[in-house]
Formats: structure tokens, sequence, C-alpha cells
């Protein structure tokens, strides 16, 4: 024991001080935690009296700095209305023969620190009528200091005055964001919304510390919101038509019962909002066995089935723009085949896809050797085939050919088919390498109708046509085969000029001819027609001659001749009757 006062100090009883009963009451204030240690239960009389029964507590009076411990043994009656609805009880010491606990009826503002709350009595809305259950979440229970301030965490009552809100004190939680301090106040801004049959709901704080609620089901027997991985602190419960909280509708919900939720019941943050389900359970359900979307590159090991239900698509595909739809890698990660952006299958490594060759034309099974067949082999190509514009051919060699041999079949054409031309089967038609063509066949079946620029006058480069008399006009007759010596003609004979008995006998010499007699120029036997000759150098008359060149490649050649005379190397022979 020392004798230096460090600090100032009081004992509550020094060396011979008088111990009284101040003294003594000193002796345990603010050691003793004040509160309710029993009873002081609440009672509704009538609308306007209630009974608080007999009970324990610690009280103190923070003017006198001293605490006491008061019993009561009986019930006490006491009058009470809307605007001092709070029970409480209050301690003021005085130096006095008696000292007594007040047991009073307050509004909430009156209420001092060293007073003990013990309930508040609830009316409706109209502040005439009192419910029989009463409020107790402020009453004053005793704690120890450490659970005293503890149980001053986050607890929730009835706001003051009484509304559609509820009003929560600060506390600190701990999260998987670390140590959050919870301002405290009156929750929700905007109030909880009215019930119809009764609703439970649930108030807890989100993982940034926000207090928020959560409305269960309207129904005449209401069932709280499964709490998941929230963190809950008070539940509320009301009954039908209710439009504000009373305290009697909170239930706090004490952390040291919380049962650790399963794992299926936790809820998810879903920052990128992918799911409709809030919890994981249902999350899962959701990518098991519901539609649902994928974000972001997805690598799966293993194998991937794909059965469809009847009617629906095994496997759609959508592009993103300017990117490949679709690639496939080998196992050294190399790309086998893609599809590009405008839905183009491109294949790395040869198209090997299998074809089912309908009409036996390929000497392969796989698209890539079928399309390199048809560029660069031989091949036969079934069934009509229809070009826009005409093929080209590559320019033939002496060792090569474009085209061996062309066969069609005889082609029937009907008064609706437009022909252009048909050749016949076989090798009737052939072009050479120098470009000649042959015909085995030339035969034709034309009429002289048929040719359109045919004529019997004696016109240029026109096929000749005989009038309606038989008769045409042209210079080409044919050849004759003739012998002469200087000046004259031999007689001659031939079957050719005569059809009756007797002979064609004609001399000539030069400047004359003899008469003679032909049933080749007669019309019947016996009709004399007269022939002239005119050789070189002599002159002529107009009319209808044969012009029988005499050098050169022997022609004759008839019509009918202006006035002139003969040329070198030609004679002109005049027949009359």
């Amino acid at each position: 024991m020392g004798s230096t006062n460090y600090g100032n100090q009081q004992l509550a009883f020094d060396f011979n001080e008088d111990a009284t009963g101040k003294l003594f009451n000193k002796t345990q204030y603010q050691l003793t935690p004040s509160g309710i240690y029993s009873g002081f239960t609440l009672s509704k009389l009538s609308d306007t009296y209630i009974s608080v029964s007999a009970g324990l507590c610690y009280i103190q009076d923070d003017t006198s700095q001293l605490g006491t411990r008061v019993e009561t043994t009986a019930s006490q009656t006491l009058p009470i209305t809307s605007v001092t609805p709070y029970i409480i009880l209050r301690f003021n010491w005085i130096d006095a023969l008696h000292n007594y606990m007040d047991i009073l009826v307050s509004d909430f503002a009156s209420i001092q620190a060293s007073d003990l709350i013990v309930g508040r009595a609830i009316y409706e809305n109209s502040g005439t009528t009192m419910l029989s259950t009463f409020d107790y979440s402020r009453k004053s229970l005793f704690y120890t200091n450490k659970i005293k301030t503890q149980n001053s965490y986050l607890r929730v009552s009835s706001t003051e005055p009484i509304s559609n809100q509820f009003s929560i004190s600060s506390g600190v939680l701990n999260s998987s964001k670390g140590n959050l301090i919870i301002s405290g106040g009156n929750y929700p801004v905007s109030g909880v919304s009215n019930t119809v049959n009764g609703r439970y709901d649930i108030i807890y704080i989100d993982e940034n510390g926000v207090v928020q609620v959560q409305e269960g089901i309207d129904s005449v027997s209401p069932v709280a919101p499964r709490y998941g991985n929230k963190k809950v602190v008070a539940e509320i419960r009301r009954g039908a038509l209710r439009t504000t909280v009373y305290g009697s509708e909170i239930f706090s919900v004490l952390a040291s019962f919380d049962v650790p939720p399963i794992t299926s019941d936790l809820f998810l943050l879903d920052s990128g909002n992918l799911f409709s389900s809030i919890d994981v359970e249902n999350a899962l359900q959701e990518i098991a066995g519901s539609n649902f979307v994928f974000k972001g590159l997805k690598t799966i090991q293993g194998n991937i089935f794909i059965e469809a239900s009847s009617g629906v698509v095994a496997e759609t595909l959508k592009g993103a723009a300017g990117q490949n739809i679709q690639v496939l890698k080998k196992s050294d990660g190399s790309v086998a085949q893609y599809i590009d952006t405008n839905g183009k299958l491109v294949n790395a490594c040869g198209t090997n896809l299998t074809i089912l060759d309908k009409y036996t034309v390929f000497t392969t099974d796989t698209v890539e050797d079928a399309i390199n067949q048809i560029a660069g082999e031989d091949m036969t190509i079934k069934a009509q085939k229809t070009f826009d514009t005409s093929p080209i051919l590559p320019v033939a060699t002496l060792s090569t050919n474009p085209i061996i041999k062309s066969q069609f079949d005889t082609h029937a054409s009907t008064a609706a088919t437009a022909s252009l031309g048909h050749v016949k089967s076989g090798t009737d038609i052939t072009v050479d390498a120098s470009g000649n063509v042959s015909v085995v066949d030339n035969s034709h079946n034309h009429i002289s109708s048929n040719i359109t620029d045919a004529t019997p006058s004696n016109t240029g480069n026109t096929i000749v046509k005989r009038d309606a008399g038989g008769a045409f006009q042209g210079h080409l007759v044919g050849t004759a085969d003739y012998a002469s010596n200087a000046g004259s003609a031999t007689s001659a004979s031939s079957a050719g000029y005569a059809t009756s008995a007797g002979s064609a006998n004609y001399a000539s010499s030069a400047g004359s001819a003899s008469s003679a007699t032909t049933a080749g120029y007669a019309g019947s036997a016996g009709t004399t027609a007269n022939l002239t000759v005119y050789t070189p150098g002599q002159a002529y008359s107009s009319g209808y001659y044969l012009n029988i060149a005499i050098t050169g490649h022997d022609t004759a050649q008839g019509g009918f001749w202006q006035a002139g005379t003969v040329a070198n190397g030609s004679i002109l022979v005049r027949v009359s009757v």
C-alpha cells in the first residue's frame, strides 16, 4: 500500500470513513452492468392501462455516479397513451431516508441514458386501440459489458414514431471484403411495402455493408425467404393489411444461432449478368438443363456429345463480324479446316469429304480428288450441260487434239424447237489438223425454194434457177472436148448429138461452117439447124452465141453477146433454125 496518490484516486471506503448507503452504492457503479435481470413483463388491461409485473434489475444514476439493486415484489398498474407508449425504470438518488426507483411511461425522446426500458405499447394507426402484444425490441436486458456492446450492434427495432420503415443500430461485420462498418439509421428509404394477406421479410447486410430488405411472398400462410449466405439480422413478420412495422413484428436473428448455408444455397454475385437465377443450385440447373449463354473462352478437355431433341437443330454457330465462324485444329495445334466469315469452308490439309458419285463418273471417292479430276484428268461428263457462253478450248498441237470426236444422236426437230444445226452420229464429219472438213455423206434434200437467192437471171455469185418456162440466162454451161486443125473442123458423129438414124456431120473451115442436121438440135426428125462459126478476128452481130475457148482449158460459155470481133483463142458458134 502506497502513500502517493497517483492519478487523484477515489476509494469507495477510506480509512475511518463512514459506511453510508450512498458510498456503498458507489462500490459497483460501472462495474456491474445495469439491466433487467428478470421479470418486468407487460400486460394490457385496457387501451389506456397496462400492468408491469414484479422484477429484478440493477439500475444506475449517472448524476450521482452510483448504482443499486432493485427488486419489486408486486405488479404495478400504469396509465398509458399513444403519446407516451414506452414503459421505463428510472432511479434518481436523493440524500433522504428512503430512495425508490420510478416506474414511468414516456415518449422516446424523453428517455435518459441511465433509464432501463421495459417495453413499448403498440397502438393501431388511429392511436386509440392498443394491441395485446408489446414491443420488447429495446428492452434493457442485463449483459456483461462485452456482450452488451455486441448486442447493440445491428439491433433492429421499430422507428419513432412508428412508420413503414425500421430502425437499425450501427455495427461491425466481417465479410469477404474485410471488416465492414455499418451505419445505423431508418430503412429502407421508400419503406417496406404493404401486405395483403400477410408476408415475412428478411433484413440483411450485403457484402458491401449496405442494409437490404428481401420481401417474401404475400400469403395467408407466409414463410420467410431462404437466408442462403446472406447476413440476416432480423425478420419482419406481419399479418394481413399491414402498412407500418411494429417492434413486436421484428424478430432478431442471433448470429451465434446461424446455421452455415449449404453450397447449393449460396447466392451469386453474377457481376456479368449471365444468370437468370440468383443462387448456386438454380444456376447449376440452368447450365445443365435450360437455355443458357456462355460468354468468354471455354476450353473443354474430353468429348462433347450433342443429341438434339425432335425438331431441334443440334448445333448452330453464329460468327462475329470479320471473324471466322469455326476453326478445327489437329492434335499438333495446326489448323486443319475453318469456315470463314462468309461461310466458306477452307481446308488447309485437303478436302477429304466423301462423295456419293451417284452417276459413277469419278474414279475417286473424295471431293478434293474429284475436283482435281474434273480440272486436269480425262473423264466422262454425262447428261446435258448448258453453257451460257461458248467454251474456250486450248490451241491444238500435232500431238494433242482438243476435241477427239463429237457424237450426237439424230435430232428430231419440232415446231416449237429452233434448231441451229446437228451432226450425225459416228465419224460422218471430221476436222483434221489443218482445219479441213471432210464429210462422208454429203447428200442433201433441198428444193429450189429453200435457196432464197437462186435466180434465172445472169447474176454473179448466185445459184442458177430456171424460170417458169424452163429457161435461164447463163454463161457457163459445161465443157466439151473437141479436135481442131488449122482453120477447119473435121466431121464428127456423136450419139450425144443424134437420137435418130443418121449422124450429125459437120465440117468447118476458116470463116465458114456447113449446115448439119442432128436430132440433138431438132425438135423432130428432119428439121434443119444452121450452125455458123466465127473465128478469131471475124466480126459478128449481136445475138446468142456459144463461145468456145480454143487455148488453155477448153470451156464453152453461152449467152447473149453484143456485136463485136471474136477474140484470139476463142470461136463463136451460132445456131439458128
